[in-house]
This record gives C-alpha cells, structure tokens and sequence, in this order.
C-alpha cells in the first residue's frame, strides 16, 4: 500500500488488530477488565446476601414476604445493577480511551485511560442514548435496536471531542453511512461475545479489549484516517 493510502477496511482485519493491539498493551486492558469483572461478581455476592442471605441468591421461604420486605429487597437489587453499571459504564470509557490511543499511537497506559475524557459529555451521551433506545425498544423493541446500532459509536465520538449531543450525531452519521461495514463488524462482535459466554466468562478478558481496539480501529479507517501499524 503506498504511503499515505487510505487502509482498506474489513471487519476481519478490525479483529486481527485489535488483537495485535492487545498483546502488545496486555497489562493495562487485563487489569482493567479483571477489575471490571472482580466489581461486577463482589456487588452480585454482596446484593444476594443481604436480599436472600444466600450467595447464589436462593432464598427459601417459611412464609410468604410481606410488602415491605419485597420492596426492600427489589430496591437493593435495583441499587447494585445501578453501581455495577455505573463502574461498568467508567471502564468501559477508559477502555476506550486506551484502545484509540493503541490506535492512534500503538500504545496506551493504564492511568492514561482514565485521563483525556469529558466525562460530563459522556455522562449525557450516554443518558440521552439510553433513553433513546428505551423509547425505541418500549414503542416495538425494533427500533430500540436499529437506535442502539446507530448510536453504537458514540464513546470514541466522545473520546474524540464531541459534546453529548454531537457525539450521538456523530456516531448516527458514522453508522448509517457505513451500514455494511459496520453491521458486519457487529456480527463478528455477536460471535466472539458467544463464545466468551461459552468460557463461563474467561475469554472476556481477551474478548473485551480485543473489540475496543477493533471498535477504535473501524472508526478511524472508516473515517479514512491513519491508524498505528
């Protein structure tokens, strides 16, 4: 390819480098998702034994919980999916903030992930998405999809610069301009989740940063930019 030629694009090479991406930046996106991992199992445990008293969260019941108690219980199992999302939610922009870094540059560090980022911007990126994709999801669950696949690139749009707003408009144009790329790209993603699933969750530590690189790497060559070799 001559220098200074746009890199062709295939969501097979988008995996390969973020693998390459990966093994080359091992410790900062393995600390991070067995952080992530580590956060999300404790706040499972902790909600169980203090709705249940049961690990596994199985409760057995000599009677019939009153009101009170099912309430209580339903507002701290509500409590600790908002944390574990809300941690889940933070590393999961770091990572991003590391796997464009690998991208542009080729290397990331784990305290840089967490720098560079307007997390106000994020925050209501993020919020606005969401409700958006409930909306969609409420009115025919369709549309909730296709919204989600439209709004599916707007952490690197953040990660780039874009205010909340226009980093959902950002990543609607992105998408929906390059629908088969990225749809294909997605379905790649569908599989390599399954089969992390099929580990009981292991190959999430490599399935997770892998995609982040590849999700960085199809917006910047789809943008036609320069990526790191």
């Amino acid at each position: 390819m001559p220098p200074g030629a746009p890199t062709p694009y295939s969501p097979v090479e988008a995996v390969k480098y973020g693998w390459t991406g990966f093994t080359r930046n091992v410790a900062p996106f393995l600390v991070l998702t067995i952080v992530m991992m580590v956060i999300g199992a404790a706040i499972s445990v902790m909600t169980n034994l203090i709705t249940t008293g049961s690990v596994l969260g199985i409760q057995e019941y000599d009677s019939t919980p009153d009101v009170g108690e099912m309430l209580g219980m339903q507002a701290v199992s509500l409590g600790g999916s908002f944390i574990s999302t809300l941690i889940s939610w933070v590393i999961g922009m770091a990572m991003m903030r590391g796997a464009i870094d690998v991208v542009d540059t080729g290397r990331t560090e784990l305290g840089a992930m967490f720098s560079r980022i307007n997390w106000g911007a994020a925050l209501g990126a993020a919020v606005l998405g969401t409700l958006a994709i409930w909306v969609g999801i409420f009115a025919c669950i369709v549309p909730g999809l296709i919204i989600g696949f439209l709004l599916w690139f707007t952490s690197p749009a953040v990660i780039d610069g874009e205010s909340a707003t226009g980093a959902l408009s950002a990543s609607y144009r992105f998408t929906s301009g390059n629908v088969g790329d990225v749809l294909l790209f997605g379905l790649l993603a569908i599989v390599l989740v399954v089969i992390a699933v099929c580990t009981c969750g292991l190959a999430t530590l490599v399935v997770s940063p892998v995609l982040s690189i590849g999700m960085a790497y199809t917006w910047r060559v789809l943008q036609g930019r320069p990526v790191a070799p």
